[in-house]
């Protein structure tokens, strides 16, 4: 998965934690550092950086939010 060209379609919105692969691709999509990251979610750095490895998945509400800034979903 690249950043480039990606859509709506391209990220999950499910009520599921996102891959990995996700959370790279959407912060790669957003041009945005793994501290930048973390802060748009009111997160750190180091979580994103967990988040990316696998060794924690991203909570379903981070998760959303950062697709909500991102603009790739609206709030209901």
């Amino acid at each position: 998965m690249t950043p480039e060209n990606l859509s709506r379609s391209d990220f999950p919105t499910t009520l599921a934690p996102p891959t990995p692969a996700h959370v790279r691709a959407l912060r790669q999509h957003l041009a945005l550092t793994q501290v930048e990251f973390g802060a748009l979610v009111r997160s750190s750095g180091r979580a994103a950086q967990e988040w990316e490895a696998g060794r924690r998945e991203m909570p379903l509400g981070l998760w959303e939010l950062a697709l909500i800034k991102a603009g790739l979903i609206e709030l209901e």
